[in-house]
C-alpha cells in the first residue's frame, strides 16, 4: 500500500461509517487488504488497478462506497476513525527492504 496520509485516513474512516457497525472491522482489513493489492499490481503492471486505482487508501475507499450518503456524525466518524487506525495498527508492520518501507499484511495469504 502506498504512504498513508489524513486524507486516506478520512476516506477511509467515512467508507468504514456506510457499514453496518457489526461489520466494521472486517470491513476495514478489507478495505486496507484492497489497497495493498491495487499498489502490487500497480507496481508489477505499471497500469492502475481497475477498481481500487492507484493503490491509496483512499482511492480503495472511494471505490467501495460513496462517501457523500450522510453527513458526519462526529462521534460515529470518530469512533470509524479509531476502527480505522487500530485496524492499520494491528494489521500490518512496517519492514524495511532494499526498496524502502513497505506494508505487509500479516495472517494473509495471497
Amino acid at each position: 500500500m502506498r504512504q498513508v496520509g489524513i486524507t486516506d485516513l478520512y476516506h477511509a474512516a467515512r467508507a468504514v461509517q456506510a457499514v453496518p457497525s457489526t461489520n466494521r472491522e472486517q470491513f476495514c482489513r478489507e478495505l486496507l487488504w484492497r489497497a495493498h493489492v491495487a499498489d502490487k499490481y500497480v507496481k508489477r503492471l505499471r497500469k492502475l488497478h481497475a477498481e481500487w486505482v492507484d493503490g491509496s487508501l483512499r482511492a480503495a475507499a472511494l471505490a467501495q462506497c460513496s462517501i457523500a450518503q450522510k453527513g458526519i456524525d462526529a462521534s460515529d466518524f470518530r469512533r470509524c476513525l479509531l476502527i480505522v487506525l487500530t485496524t492499520f495498527h494491528e494489521g500490518y508492520h512496517q519492514s524495511s527492504s532494499s526498496s524502502g518501507l513497505h506494508l505487509v499484511r500479516q495472517g494473509l495469504h495471497m
